[in-house]
C-alpha cells in the first residue's frame, strides 16, 4: 500500500528535528513557523495579535539561527533572544536543543536552538534550511494528529499580524496549494519607533515598493499564472502539497520563490485579501529582500533616476509569447513548420518589428525551447493537456529568466520617470486618463500614487 505524502516525505526528505519534535504530547489548531536572526525579543509583541485572537492552543515555532560566519553582535543578539524566552515562560519540555514553552496563557513556543556551535546552519543553506527546519516539525505534528489544521503558515520577525490571521484560510479548498497574504510596508513598530525615520529611506521604501508591486501588475498584465507575491513572510502552505513539493529548498535566500514555483505546479495559489504589515527596515540578514534593497537605495546620491524598473516591453514580450505559445501546439508538432518564422509571422501581425521577433526568438532558444519540442515530439500532449504543460515550462522561474534575457540583451531598465511616461505601464497599472504625479515636485507623493495605482491592478 502506497504512504501518504506526508509520511512519504517525512520518511525520505525531513530535516533529523522531526524524531526529537516527535515526542512532544500536546496538540495544537495552528501552527507558525518563523525562522529567527539577530532579532530583538519585542517582535514576539508584534505576532502575538494573531494568537491571542484564538481560544484553542496554537504553536509558534521559532528556528533561532546564525549561519557559520555570524559576527560576535549577532550571536549576542540570538543569545540574549534564547535567554530571554528562557527566563520569562514556562518550560513544558525539552529534548536535545528543542524545548516547548508555555507562551500567552493558551499558546505554546517551540524553540529550535541552532544557534549553539554544534548546531550552526551551513551558510549556504541559511535561511531556507531554518524555515525547512520549523515546517518540517508543523508536518510530523499533523501526521501525528497533533496539529489539527492542514494549513501551514510561515513568516518573518519583521511582521505585524492581523487578529484574523489563522482564519485567512478557512475558505480554500484542497485544490489550493498555497495562499500569499497581501503586505504593506510601514514605518512603525509596535511600540511606535519610527523605522523610516528620514526621507531617503522613505523614498527607498516606496521605490522598491513600487518595483515589487510592479512585476505582479506586469505578470498579471501578460496572463502569467505566476503573478504574485514571493515572500516568506507572507505564506500558507497546504502542508499535504508541501510534503509532495519536497519542502522548502536549502538556499540562503530565494527559498520562498523556489518553494512556490513548485506549489505552483501541484495546485492553485491563492491571493488573500487579509493584510500583514512588514517593517520596511534596513537589514543584512539575508542575501537579497526587502532589507538589502534598502539599503542598495538609500546609498544612491539620486535614487529617482539611478534606481531602475524593468522595461515595460518585456511585459509586452511575455505576454505575446505565452499566448503564440498556448495556442500554436499543432505548429510545435509538425514536422514541416518551421516555429521560428511561424512566430515571426505572428510577432509583425501585433506590430513588432522584425529585429524584436528575432531578439524574442533568441530569448526562447535561450530558454530551451528546442528541447521542449524534442520533448513535446516523443510525447505528444493532448490540446487540453497543452496548457498546464506549457505553464509547468513556463514556469515562474523560466518567466523571470526570459524577463532577465530581455532586460540584459535588449531591452534595458529604466527609471521609474521615465517607466511611467510608457503606453504598456499605464495600460498594465490602469492608469486611465488622470494626469501622471509631478515626481520631480513632490516625490513622496508621487511614489505613493504610483503605489496605489499598481497595489489595485
Amino acid at each position: 500500500m502506497a504512504k501518504n505524502p506526508v509520511s512519504q516525505y517525512l520518511t525520505t526528505y525531513a530535516e533529523p528535528e522531526v524524531l526529537l519534535a516527535a515526542n512532544i504530547s500536546q496538540v495544537f489548531h495552528q501552527a507558525l513557523v518563523i525562522p529567527v536572526y539577530n532579532e530583538d525579543p519585542l517582535f514576539l509583541q508584534q505576532i502575538s495579535p494573531a494568537f491571542k485572537a484564538v481560544t484553542a492552543p496554537c504553536l509558534l515555532i521559532l528556528v533561532v539561527n546564525r549561519p557559520e560566519q555570524a559576527s560576535s553582535d549577532k550571536i549576542i543578539k540570538n543569545n540574549e533572544l534564547i535567554h530571554y524566552i528562557n527566563q520569562n515562560l514556562q518550560k513544558e519540555w525539552q529534548q536535545q536543543h528543542l524545548t516547548l514553552y508555555q507562551w500567552l496563557s493558551d499558546h505554546y513556543l517551540l524553540l529550535v536552538d541552532k544557534n549553539q556551535p554544534d548546531q550552526l546552519i551551513p551558510i549556504q543553506q541559511g535561511v531556507g534550511l531554518a524555515r525547512k527546519i520549523g515546517a518540517d516539525i508543523a508536518c510530523q505534528l499533523f501526521q501525528q494528529q497533533q496539529l489539527l489544521n492542514h494549513w501551514l503558515f510561515s513568516s518573518d520577525a519583521d511582521v505585524i499580524l492581523p487578529v484574523n490571521y489563522f482564519n485567512a484560510c478557512q475558505h480554500l479548498t484542497n485544490k489550493t496549494s498555497a495562499a500569499v497574504f497581501n503586505f504593506i510596508h510601514q514605518s512603525m513598530d509596535i511600540n511606535g519607533t519610527t523605522q523610516l525615520n528620514c526621507h531617503t529611506q522613505q523614498v527607498a521604501q516606496l521605490l522598491y515598493d513600487i518595483k515589487l508591486n510592479y512585476y505582479v501588475a506586469g505578470l498579471n498584465w501578460a496572463n502569467s499564472p505566476f503573478a504574485y507575491h514571493t515572500i516568506g513572510s507572507l505564506l500558507a502552505i497546504n502542508i499535504h502539497h508541501y510534503c509532495q513539493a519536497r519542502g522548502f529548498p536549502k538556499r540562503a535566500g530565494g527559498e520562498d520563490f523556489y518553494c512556490l514555483n513548485k506549489l505552483a505546479k501541484l495546485g492553485a495559489i491563492a491571493k488573500l485579501t487579509t493584510q500583514i504589515k512588514v517593517n520596511a527596515r534596513l537589514s543584512d540578514r539575508v542575501p537579497f529582500g526587502t532589507g538589502p534593497a534598502l539599503n542598495t537605495i538609500c546609498q544612491l546620491n539620486t535614487p529617482l533616476t539611478e534606481y531602475y524598473y524593468y522595461h515595460p516591453d518585456c511585459f509586452s514580450w511575455l505576454k505575446l509569447t505565452l499566448h503564440w505559445l498556448s495556442k500554436n501546439l499543432s505548429i510545435l508538432l509538425s514536422p514541416h513548420t518551421n516555429w521560428q518564422h511561424a512566430l515571426t509571422e505572428y510577432c509583425l501581425q501585433q506590430g513588432l518589428s522584425q529585429n524584436n521577433s528575432q531578439s524574442i526568438q533568441q530569448v526562447l532558444t535561450w530558454l530551451g525551447i528546442n528541447k521542449l519540442i524534442q520533448h513535446t515530439l516523443k510525447q505528444p500532449p493532448t490540446p487540453q493537456q497543452w496548457p498546464i504543460s506549457i505553464s509547468h515550462w513556463f514556469d515562474g522561474f523560466r518567466t523571470l529568466k526570459f524577463i532577465h534575457l530581455c532586460r540584459d540583451n535588449f531591452l534595458p531598465s529604466l527609471p521609474l520617470y521615465q517607466l511611467i511616461e510608457t503606453p504598456v505601464f499605464k495600460e498594465l497599472s490602469l492608469w486611465g486618463t488622470e494626469p501622471l504625479p509631478d515626481l520631480q515636485a513632490n516625490l513622496v507623493e508621487g511614489l505613493e500614487a504610483v503605489l496605489i495605482k499598481l497595489r489595485t491592478t
